[in-house]
């Protein structure tokens, strides 16, 4: 399964936004900038 995502950045907080190949959101999130948090979210969806 093909899945797109994208981050916008700030230094405070990031948007999480998480597509599959038909253009369906699977995540729409905010979360704190640190790489964790990040990476924690994006976690639920495997790894590449």
């Amino acid at each position: 399964m093909s899945l797109f995502a994208g981050l916008d950045i700030s230094v405070k907080t990031t948007a999480i936004c998480v597509l599959d190949a038909n253009g369906r959101v699977l995540l729409e999130t905010m979360v704190d900038s640190a790489p964790e948090a990040i990476a924690g979210r994006l976690h639920e969806f495997g790894q590449p």
